[in-house]
């Protein structure tokens, strides 16, 4: 009989100490999603008590728990600086920032939030002030996210149909994690509906990168004026093509990958070489793919 009493006075316990461990909580953390802009959070901190906290998303953690699932995808940013940046609040201040999701998770973890379920996390550290000052030597402490629902992401809509009748034609580009801007090797990839013959070549690409502050270059290289060869078309088909990898700086403005963040990058390619002369079955027209993602992990030179 006692050990039947025990468990729900355990429980009880449990129950009180956790809400207890609430009420202490030294801020409110919450993450608040952009209906307009899907990958756009803004994270929010209100002080209950005086509390120094770390003013940085770089040091937002995010767990992403699948539908369905038990187990949560961790994320954290890649670079973070080794002294954070810290703000004191009084009982009742509020901070907050907004940020790119797609800077912290990545990989299998941004499939998961693409996907829908629930997010959670904690923000840095937080330090409560016990008096006038802070006791010297106080750890910090994680300031959690409690977990809420996420909605899945819509794909991105299909792009335009290319110029030419013959729509048969794609070119895929694959996400880059950079380190920094300094080099970055565009991945490219053409593949069609029925066997053809193309003019895939370095200097018919073009791309159009959306960078983070919102502002659009158009990269291109100059193109070669030498006369095509028949044997330099490519065979194309749905199971085959080529395949390159391209250094942006090759094609983009110089500076245009400096700064840290997302960038969106949309592949085109210029069929505008007819291989009919030579009996080739070459489609014609520029065919536009969907965008990729390149994320940039810390800023080159004195960018900020």
């Amino acid at each position: 009989m006692r050990f039947l009493l025990a468990v729900p006075l355990a429980l009880l316990l449990a129950s009180t100490a956790s809400a207890q461990s609430r009420a202490a909580a030294p801020v409110d953390v919450a993450l608040l999603a952009d209906a307009a802009h899907p990958y756009q959070y803004r994270v929010s901190v209100v002080a209950r008590v005086d509390a120094d906290i770390v003013a940085d998303v770089r040091f937002v953690h995010l767990d992403v728990r699948p539908a369905g699932s038990r187990r949560a995808l961790g994320c954290d940013a890649p670079s973070r600086p080794r002294h954070p940046e810290t703000r004191h609040l009084s009982p009742g201040q509020t901070w907050s920032e907004t940020f790119d999701v797609r800077t912290i998770c990545w990989g299998r973890a941004l499939a998961a939030l693409r996907a829908g379920g629930e997010l959670g996390g904690s923000l840095g550290t937080t330090r409560t002030h016990t008096g006038a000052r802070a006791t010297p030597g106080t750890t910090f402490r994680p300031a959690p996210i409690p977990f809420s629902p996420i909605a899945a992401i819509p794909a991105p809509t299909a792009p335009t149909a290319p110029t030419a009748p013959t729509g048969d034609v794609s070119v895929a580009l694959a996400d880059v994690d950079a380190t920094s801007g300094a080099r970055i090797a565009l991945r490219v990839r053409v593949r069609s509906t029925r066997a053809i013959r193309a003019w895939v070549q370095p200097d018919r690409f073009r791309f159009r990168v959306l960078s983070p502050d919102g502002t659009t270059n158009t990269c291109a290289m100059t193109r070669n004026a030498r006369s095509p060869i028949p044997d330099l078309f490519a065979r194309v088909s749905a199971r085959s093509g080529p395949m390159r990898s391209l250094d942006a700086r090759a094609y983009c403005p110089e500076h245009t990958f400096d700064h840290a963040g997302i960038y969106e990058v949309t592949p085109l390619l210029d069929l505008d070489v007819d291989g009919r002369r030579w009996r080739m079955d070459t489609p014609m027209g520029t065919f536009e793919g969907m965008p990729a993602i390149v994320r940039v992990r810390t800023s080159t030179g004195g960018a900020v």
